[in-house]
Parts: structure tokens; C-alpha cells; sequence
């Protein structure tokens, strides 16, 4: 019992780090960015590219090249729009500029399987 107690304290602490370090990890949220321009390469440049890579490539299992999904539009505007487990949410990316932006992300995407497919 006495070990118990003695140990107790710094079981809480793990349980804890533990659960709020998941929560950090898993929780993206939304993404502050604010598109200056229409120019939705600029945009993607921007907000994109660091984790999918100028030509949609990615970066290892965390962020996935375009081609690794078939998704369409709707759907790519849907994750650019709330987020998917590691990307945050991009909700200030709207309208036009959200359907050209998605465009943009099908174009790399269908570039990268064609080129995977040579």
C-alpha cells in the first residue's frame, strides 16, 4: 500500500501527459490563414505545400500525396474546408477561390498518377 501511494503521483502525472499530449496531437483545429490573393498556386504555396509539397507528393504517412486517394472535388473541398486528422481547417478559404483551389489540388493529383504510371 505504501508503494501505491508513493507512486501514485507520478502515475497521475503520465495518465495525464498522456491523454492531453494525444489531444494536442490529434486535434488540429483551424488555421488562422487568410488567402491575400486569388492566385490559388500562391495559396496553395502557402498553406499547402509545407506539408503536401509544391507538386502534392507529401511527406511521409502524416501528409499523404494527392494521388495515394481518389477524391473529388467535393470532397477535397470539404478537407481544405474542416480539416482531416493532422490538417487543421481552412474555413477562411471560400467561395471561388475554394473551388479553384481544389481544382488546383485534382490537377497535382492527376499529374502525380500519371507520372507514377510512366
Amino acid at each position: 500500500m505504501n508503494t501505491l501511494k508513493r507512486w501514485l503521483p507520478f502515475i497521475i502525472l503520465i495518465v495525464a501527459v498522456l491523454i492531453s499530449g494525444t489531444y494536442f496531437f490529434l486535434r488540429t483545429g483551424d488555421s488562422d490563414y487568410t488567402p491575400q490573393t486569388d492566385d490559388v498556386r500562391m495559396i496553395y504555396r502557402e498553406a499547402c505545400a509545407q506539408c503536401h509539397a509544391i507538386d502534392g507528393s507529401g511527406s511521409g504517412l502524416l501528409y499523404p500525396a494527392f494521388n495515394s486517394h481518389n477524391l473529388s472535388i467535393d470532397q477535397i473541398k470539404q478537407a481544405i474546408q474542416q480539416g482531416d486528422f493532422m490538417m487543421p481547417a481552412y474555413r477562411k478559404i471560400k467561395g471561388d477561390t475554394l473551388q479553384e483551389l481544389a481544382r488546383h489540388v485534382l490537377f497535382l493529383s492527376k499529374r502525380l498518377k500519371s507520372k507514377s504510371e510512366e
